[in-house]
């Protein structure tokens, strides 16, 4: 394979090469980008801020995975941050990848967000403007003043509450295509699965906004079986974000990120959050799979009802049940069982932030 384009630069200065994969999934990404991600990280904390050199030339039309390329932006974004100066990007020249990017609003917000200047060859004027928004979309939504973990109490359930019924108008208004039910549904069932999707991608993103302390990125995809939606931070991630509200029993330790992603899932029962998201979601047959760092946790209706089971025994002053008390361990050679009760992986060193998606489908 040819080497990667190495923009125009002074003796000085010193690129990072990050090879994103294929982008086909989140585990991709991760396995791809993730080690050099913590190399990155490394080099910072000893004072040294690299520019970033992002290499696309995998991507292969058809192949690329709404998660992960949402999740990609919002580590970009991050490293935008850190870095204070937009990075450089090589995409090689394959039309039907960059429609694909331009189409979902990819490339838009990279624009915006001043994260990278491509080093491509001249594409000679051709624009690629795609179908806008006919299937999949990303959107942006970044933290504003106040920022709201700096809040008292009662401002901040305030703020939670009026930021996530004007989220939801918004998806409403403007994704209301993607979040249509394909089929003959009854009007009624239609209305209520399209607020679903528009409720719980509002609650994600404040979760984002608040917890996790960073911009979300919000991926969706409406395919023939129903809607996905992904729902991605750079931010502190479950793990801090638990620890550092300290109001409550926990059996968390540095580094335990899979169990993070359950309590987290399991907390505020009686509130509009991820547990109800989530239970939700399962109870209309669909999926929800959340990761953090270096841990996955795949939630189904079977698996939402053991944890409700579990937690209701006596627990010894420990909030929520254990990842392992859960779910079976994914590898690669893992049955259709372990998808229909759900499982968990843990794969370091994984990626900074949270990623949520789910799936609605049609016709339950």
């Amino acid at each position: 394979m040819r080497g990667i384009r190495v923009p125009p630069q002074s003796d000085s200065q010193h690129w990072f090469p990050i090879n994103v994969g294929p982008l086909s999934s989140l585990g991709s990404f991760s396995m791809h980008a993730g080690p050099r991600l913590k190399d990155f990280s490394d080099l910072y904390r000893r004072g040294r801020t690299p520019k970033v050199l992002w290499d696309f030339r995998n991507l292969e039309a058809r192949r690329v995975n709404l998660l992960s390329l949402t999740s990609l932006l919002s580590i970009a974004d991050r490293l935008r941050a850190f870095t204070g100066e937009p990075g450089s990007a090589d995409f090689g020249w394959n039309p039907s990848v960059l429609s694909f990017l331009t189409s979902v609003e990819f490339t838009r917000i990279a624009e915006n967000l001043d994260l990278w200047r491509t080093v491509s060859p001249s594409v000679g004027g051709v624009s690629f403007t795609g179908r806008k928004g006919q299937e999949s979309q990303i959107l942006v939504f970044p933290v504003r003043e106040p920022r709201p973990w700096t809040l008292e109490k009662p401002d901040r359930i305030l703020w939670k509450d009026l930021t996530r019924q004007d989220l939801k108008n918004q998806f409403e208004l403007h994704c209301g295509p993607l979040f249509r039910p394909r089929g003959s549904h009854h009007p009624y069932v239609a209305r209520e699965l399209s607020h679903q999707l528009a409720i719980t991608t509002a609650e994600l993103v404040v979760n984002s906004l608040l917890w996790g302390r960073s911009t979300a990125f919000v991926g969706i995809q409406r395919t023939h079986v129903g809607v996905t939606v992904a729902v991605c931070d750079a931010g502190i991630g479950f793990l801090t974000s638990l620890l550092e509200k300290g109001d409550g029993p926990t059996h968390l330790s540095p580094g335990n990120h899979a169990d993070a992603i359950v309590e987290a899932s399991m907390a505020n029962e009686k509130e509009f959050g991820l547990f109800r998201a989530i239970q939700e979601i399962t109870r209309h047959g669909g999926w929800v799979s959340m990761s953090s760092f270096d841990a996955e946790i795949h939630w189904t209706l079977h698996a939402w009802a053991k944890a409700a089971s579990v937690q209701r025994e006596p627990r010894g002053g420990s909030p929520s049940p254990k990842h392992n008390e859960l779910f079976r361990r994914w590898s690669r050679t893992s049955d259709f069982d372990a998808h229909t009760e759900g499982w968990f992986r843990v794969a370091p060193p994984g990626l900074r932030g949270t990623r949520v998606a789910f799936e609605l489908r049609w016709g339950r």
